[in-house]
């Protein structure tokens, strides 16, 4: 006999605890009828909590309920003991579950392994259930990395996102149903939060030290968050008023560089006039408001503070420095960070050089980390033993725990000491490199990011570009950061010496063999010490 469709009841929730909705519904229906057969696979299906057990029982007791499974009849003659029994062992099998579940997770968090998938830029390796561990995704764990720097020197977390997604192409790992996009934007201010990046985690309310590689350190992480300021959320936009403040001296007198604004009035009687302190034209009379919007004209511009004043002849005197307009000045920086612009086969030359580097220094450093893990594998394996000595008794004296305590105390510290040299090494070993790679990605994206960048980026790159910055005669100076002065000089020298080639064309050149020669000698005037291949 076929059971009607509308009386087959499946339960998603968990048996563990009462409340089940369908569960419930079961039971009113029972308790309606004057006998309901239930027909289940076992009865620890329908109950793991003694609660609900108990409702059963009473059920088969009173006569209204038959349990059909493909092994046994629970009803009403059945001895009581025997469901009791049933709905017991039911119970006991959640309870160790849970146990065991809570031991795993404690004994992978102990060996420094996050109990959990692995968040972007890592992947969880390894067959065997419980044995898995954590190790660099070898697609996204650089993008991710080169993206985090980014923030710390200064680029804002949407436009480092932006990059990341839209120039450098990447794309979450795919999964059965999610992944493969893009990377979102609360992903991503979720990452940022995330100390799993810089080598540890939190499990359970406290806080390990994870054996995963570090993606920053920790020093960077918490510089991170003073960026953040809001835990994750964007910072408010930088208002119009303090853009560049603090960033310019003036080139006379040294007295820092202020930004203010005009607004002025075109009337329709061909009269212009200021409106700071007029609301109709001093001419006709005719109100501002009366004025067409177009005829409504405002700038900003750069002005000496004029705080401090020489002495000139005998007579004090304000400095003369006369403002220059803001459209102005980022027109200059525009052509400063033209100035160290690289074209993309100067960046792929750059770029292999780097990958270059010499055999015996690679070597050293591996050989450094490998001692760096051995001993930090060591101080985990004593750590270990003492646990287990500690649950096999062995510190049962009188003052056998707080022995213990201190010995276990004693081996975390050399261990959390280990720990940290391992993550700066890994951090720094191939940060350098990182760094030099961004440093010419920006030579090559600068003036491109500038130009179309909002004003909180364009103060970002100002200040990441150089420092001391002075404007005298309305021209601004800046003294560029030793990198990017390196690649200015360079990039001159190549002009001085190859005057005839330009930047852009250099890409054509290197696919014609009659240049070789040419090629070669742009090349090593780039890149001194580089070859021809």
């Amino acid at each position: 006999m076929a059971i009607p469709e509308n009386n087959i009841l499946t339960e998603e929730m968990s048996a563990k605890q009462p409340g089940r909705p369908v569960f419930n519904k079961l039971i009113n229906m029972i308790e309606s009828s004057r006998h309901t057969t239930v027909f289940c696979w076992n009865f620890n299906r329908l109950s793991r909590n003694p609660i609900d057990s108990g409702k059963l029982q009473w059920l088969l007791q009173q006569g209204k309920l038959t349990i059909i499974t493909p092994s046994q009849v629970f009803d009403q003659n059945t001895n009581a003991i025997v469901p009791a029994v049933e709905g017991a062992q039911g119970s006991q099998y959640v309870i160790e579950l849970g146990r065991n579940v809570k031991r795993g997770l404690e004994s992978k968090r102990s060996k420094g392994i996050f109990p959990a998938v692995a968040p972007p830029g890592y992947l969880n390796v390894g067959k065997e259930k419980g044995n898995k561990k954590i190790a660099k995704d070898p697609k996204r764990f650089r993008q991710i990395q080169r993206a985090i720097q980014r923030m710390l020197r200064g680029v804002e977390p949407e436009e480092s996102r932006r990059i990341l997604n839209e120039e450098e192409g990447f794309r979450t790992l795919k999964r059965k149903k999610l992944g493969g996009g893009p990377l979102a934007k609360s992903t991503w201010f979720e990452m940022l939060r995330n100390p799993f990046y810089c080598g540890r985690f939190i499990s359970g309310g406290k806080w390990y030290d994870g054996i995963h590689p570090p993606m920053i350190t920790q020093e960077e992480y918490w510089r991170l968050q003073d960026i953040l300021k809001h835990r994750g959320r964007p910072r408010p936009k930088l208002p119009a008023e303090k853009s560049y403040l603090g960033m310019f001296k003036c080139g006379e007198c040294g007295a820092a560089m202020t930004r203010d604004s005009k607004e002025y009035v075109y009337c329709t009687c061909k009269k212009k006039y200021s409106v700071k302190h007029r609301d109709a034209c001093p001419s006709c009379k005719l109100p501002k408001s009366k004025v067409p919007k177009q005829y409504h004209h405002k700038y900003s511009f750069m002005r000496c503070t004029k705080q401090k004043q020489r002495l000139v002849k005998g007579k004090l005197v304000k400095c003369s420095q006369p403002h220059i307009p803001l459209a102005d000045l980022e027109e200059q920086a525009l052509a400063i960070f033209g100035q160290i612009e690289i074209p993309q086969k100067y960046l792929d030359w750059a770029l292999e050089a780097l990958a270059g580097q010499s055999g015996e220094e690679v070597k050293t450093q591996e050989e450094i980390l490998e001692s760096l893990q051995a001993a930090y594998e060591g101080a985990q394996k004593k750590l270990n033993r003492l646990n287990d000595l500690f649950l096999k008794g062995g510190f049962d004296g009188e003052d056998g725990e707080k022995d213990f305590d201190e010995r276990k105390r004693r081996l975390e510290a050399e261990k959390g000491a280990i720990k940290l040299k391992l993550d700066r090494f890994d951090a720094a070993s191939d940060g350098w490199r990182h760094k030099t790679e961004d440093i010419y990605a920006f030579a090559k994206n600068a003036q491109k990011w500038f130009k179309h960048g909002d004003r909180r980026t364009r103060v970002q790159m100002l200040a990441s570009l150089g420092a001391n910055g002075l404007i005298r005669d309305k021209a601004l100076a800046l003294e560029l950061h030793a990198p990017f002065a390196a690649i200015k000089n360079a990039l001159s020298e190549v002009k001085r010496r190859f005057p005839a080639v330009e930047p852009k064309n250099i890409a054509s050149l290197t696919r014609d063999k009659r240049n070789v020669a040419l090629v070669s000698g742009i090349k090593s005037t780039w890149l001194p010490g580089s070859d021809s291949n």
